[in-house]
């Protein structure tokens, strides 16, 4: 009887399901053997949760912790000799439905007209689809945006009239959605210069010595600053009344300009100072 010479075993494959599983997945392993009878199968994966696995079997589970590029070798040995096949998996990173914690828009407020970016913080899982649309102070009613709707990651838009508006959004991937946030604006009309309507002084018609207040009406847009002057004492003013004496009398001017960033205006009152009547007993 020729007894027949022992073969090392040779490892002709190896293959894991899934390929491309994500972080924390479990993954199970196979190899295909051929050549002599495997008296010892070994498994190896640096990284892995389960890192090396020895046992009489061709198939091997783990799953890993971290993302990235893995190795996963199979060995089998007998008396005759050793082989060893390596194959790669890709871990994913975990896929989550994304989390959206917040909206911002700037500026708010805004005006009519204005340019408004508005932007999101989230968590999660990456989302694949933004949902923006603008909304009027009903929440759920489409409103005059422009452009109402958008699907980038970030939302631009402008709306044509004064009044509180939102912006709403939604995100979404594979795994789920987040609940629809909503972040608040008032819109504003644009900031107007003011306009001097006129300038009154009293006494309309005073003396040399007299204490004159003048104060103006006005529309357009709030001064931030007034500016009044007229060569009395005191000659200037900066309030929104102005309150001076004239020591002699003659032909004089009262001026005032108002102004804000969105422009400025200039007035002017003539006012005549009569000379000091003195009543003799």
């Amino acid at each position: 009887m020729v007894l027949k010479a022992l073969q090392a075993p040779v490892v002709d494959t190896v293959s894991c399901e899934p390929a491309s599983p994500t972080v924390g997945q479990t993954i199970t392993c196979t190899g295909v053997v051929s050549g002599g009878e495997p008296t010892t199968y070994a498994w190896t994966a640096i990284g892995a949760d389960h890192a090396a696995s020895v046992s009489r079997g061709e198939t091997y589970t783990t799953s890993f912790s971290e993302q990235g590029r893995k190795t996963i070798t199979f060995t089998v040995m007998n008396d005759a000799g050793a082989h060893s096949k390596s194959t790669t998996v890709t871990v994913q990173p975990l896929r989550l439905a994304p989390d959206l914690e917040s909206i911002s828009c700037e500026p708010a407020p805004a005006v009519v007209d204005e340019t408004i970016t508005c932007t999101a913080i989230l968590s999660g899982g990456p989302p694949d689809t933004y949902s923006w649309a603008t909304r009027d102070f009903a929440p759920g009613v489409p409103a005059g945006g422009d452009p109402a709707y958008g699907s980038d990651a970030t939302f631009t838009t402008t709306f044509a009239f004064p009044g509180p508006r939102y912006v709403a959004l939604q995100v979404a991937n594979d795994y789920g959605s987040s609940l629809t946030l909503t972040f608040g604006i008032n819109v504003e009309e644009p900031l107007q210069a003011p306009v001097i309507d006129d300038i009154s002084c009293d006494p309309a018609s005073p003396a040399a010595g007299d204490t004159i207040t003048c104060s103006a009406n006005l529309s357009g847009g709030l001064p931030d600053t007034y500016a009044w002057s007229g060569g009395g004492q005191p000659d200037s003013g900066s309030d929104a009344t102005f309150t001076t004496t004239f020591a002699t009398a003659g032909n004089r001017t009262i001026t005032l300009t108002v102004a804000n960033t969105a422009g400025s205006a200039t007035d002017t009152l003539p006012i005549n100072i009569a000379d000091t009547i003195t009543i003799v007993g």
